[in-house]
């Protein structure tokens, strides 16, 4: 199916690409540059992509590296959230802490 090929590859295309052509002929034209492979590895039916095995490996395993870049982006940012969080949890309690021991 078009559509669901569509949405499963779309990632990994850049945002800039998407600019001007959009559909199912032009992320088949990106994609074979980057991959560099021809016209002969892909075919477009009327409802279907048909493509050589080696390079249907090469696009889950492409697919499969930038959800997981994306996955230490987002792992990498929660851990500087928590670690600020944290940091002004105990800067807080520090100051509290010297409150009470200035106070009693």
């Amino acid at each position: 199916n078009h559509g669901s090929f569509y949405n499963r590859f779309r990632m990994l295309l850049n945002p800039d690409e998407f600019k001007g052509a959009t559909g199912i002929e032009h992320l088949v034209q990106v994609l074979s540059k980057r991959l560099t492979v021809t016209e002969h590895d892909w075919q477009i039916g009327h409802t279907k992509i048909f493509l050589r095995r080696e390079l249907a490996d090469k696009l889950e395993r492409f697919a499969k590296l930038k959800v997981h870049a994306a996955a230490r982006t987002v792992g990498r940012f929660g851990r500087f959230v928590a670690q600020r969080r944290a940091a002004t949890v105990l800067s807080v309690w520090a100051r509290f802490r010297l409150h009470m021991l200035k106070k009693y």
